[in-house]
């Protein structure tokens, strides 16, 4: 197991709880179903990477029920100074070898009462997002398929990706389904596809200043640029890196880094941005994907296909316009 990799769940787990908290307080039952499927998430992550390192599989006698009501009841959340806690201790547990310490560690964390069962954890996640109405349900199914395609279980992120499209997805989702396909297509030995994926990726972004700055405000998905790099592509990641400077704007510099160091022949990490890292966060995601699924469906596209200047300008418009709505009355509320 890759020890970091474990510290870094940890401390992701513990902040989505230390910020949970007060979210679900101020934005109620909408907040509480994507806290949850959050940390089902976050759990099942933490399973699958301790399950890596070679303690047996972690069991519970808890059985599975493949109903809403059943899941949703079964999905407890535990508090965050336990779950800061029993982090610690799971740390402390795994590197000494400690198997009693790190089962006592997770039950403490809620990791088995969010995630019992780990082979079933798909399903139940699925269930969940079922229950989901309007644009939330195509957010979180998105949101599942970069989780499997993250696990490299290509099957899955295909069938999630398969079934957002069937909701109408807006721009933010329509830019992560590329790349998941461009992933598949990948695993599949299909590199022309792949490439043609990453392409429109970055077109989803540019319909138009809504699409822009609806991407724009998140972090960039570079999963597919980074595998489409280790596959020799090259020139075809430079130009969508030359691309993401148009959405992107806070990261240009990272960006003209990264193309630069490409240039030269090397192949950087762009899983290695702390800025990335911080937006990808669960704590940070939950927030940003609960604005995403309350706000009204997707605004039309323009009639017709708007240049990058009229893009920037439309943009620039909005975040003019954002600016002086929080002068006049203070932060926007998600619902």
């Amino acid at each position: 197991m890759n020890e970091i990799s474990l510290q870094e769940l940890v401390a992701s787990y513990e902040l989505l709880f230390k910020y949970g908290e007060r979210l679900c307080r101020e934005e109620g039952d909408s907040a509480v179903i994507l806290l949850k499927l959050y940390a089902m998430m976050s759990a099942y992550q933490l399973c699958v990477c301790i399950g890596a390192s070679g303690w047996n599989e972690i069991e519970n006698a808890a059985e599975y029920e493949n109903t809403e009501g059943y899941v949703l009841a079964r999905v407890t959340l535990p508090e965050h100074e336990a779950v800061q806690k029993a982090g610690r201790e799971l740390l402390v547990a795994v590197a000494s070898e400690d198997k009693a310490g790190i089962s006592s560690a997770l039950e403490e964390m809620g990791v088995f009462a969010l995630c019992p069962i780990p082979d079933h954890q798909f399903q139940r996640m699925e269930v969940v997002v079922g229950s989901l109405q309007g644009r939330a349900r195509p957010v979180m199914l998105v949101e599942l398929s970069c989780l499997a395609a993250e696990l490299e279980d290509y099957e899955r992120a295909s069938k999630y990706a398969q079934e957002a499209r069937s909701f109408n997805p807006g721009s933010w989702e329509r830019y992560n389904l590329c790349v998941i396909e461009g992933l598949v297509a990948l695993n599949a030995g299909r590199d022309r596809e792949a490439v043609q994926c990453l392409a429109r990726s970055i077109d989803a972004c540019l319909t138009d200043e809504y699409a822009s700055l609806d991407c724009g405000v998140r972090a960039p998905n570079f999963a597919l640029a980074q595998r489409l790099l280790a596959h020799g592509e090259r020139i075809e990641v430079v130009r969508h890196l030359l691309q993401c400077k148009g959405v992107w704007q806070f990261f240009h510099k990272q960006l003209d880094k990264w193309i630069s160091f490409i240039e030269s022949g090397e192949t950087p990490d762009f899983r290695a941005s702390g800025i990335i890292n911080s937006m990808m966060q669960p704590a940070t995601r939950v927030q940003t994907q609960l604005v995403l699924a309350c706000s009204p469906e997707e605004r039309p596209g323009a009639a017709t296909p708007k240049s990058p200047a009229e893009v920037m300008a439309g943009r620039e418009r909005l975040q003019a316009e954002y600016k002086r709505h929080l002068d006049a009355g203070g932060w926007p509320r998600s619902r």
